[in-house]
């Protein structure tokens, strides 16, 4: 089983233990151990000293794929906003094909950002399942 080290000069355990210079050592898809040393049997070193080791961001609230209305009338009070533009655009334009890949995009931005789950609540919520299976994020 492949065994790498994620190196950090920070190691955020939780909310009360930080790690100096430590490493994380990932044994297929778990963590192994933290160590401070680099044990021997490590293949792949990811990160290094100034880079941050951290748990995974979770997104508790999202319409995933209302990424595809970004922008879209985003200066004006919510009820004008909602009422005139966005009720509107959803009738319109929000179907299966919309939620998969409007998901597919928040999903595929919220991994790049550190995010490694999100709590949907919108339309055809099997689309939203099938896009974080697709990209590898819990839903």
């Amino acid at each position: 089983m492949k065994v790498l080290a994620v190196q950090g000069g920070y190691v955020i355990k939780n909310a009360r233990e930080v790690l100096k210079d430590h490493y994380v050592i990932v044994e297929g898809e778990r963590i192994r151990e933290i160590t401070p040393t680099l044990p021997q049997d490590v293949s792949e070193v990811l990160g290094g000293p100034y880079d941050i080791v951290m748990p995974g961001l979770i997104n508790t609230h999202t319409h995933a794929c209302m990424t595809l209305f970004r922008g879209f009338a985003d200066d004006l009070p919510l009820m004008t906003w909602l009422n005139d533009y966005i009720f509107p655009a959803e009738a319109k334009f929000v179907n299966e094909e919309f939620v998969y890949m409007g998901t597919l995009l928040a999903a595929w931005e919220m991994t790049r950002s550190g995010t490694t789950a999100f709590c949907d609540g919108y339309f055809f919520e099997d689309q939203v399942g099938k896009a974080a299976k697709e990209v590898g994020i819990r839903a």
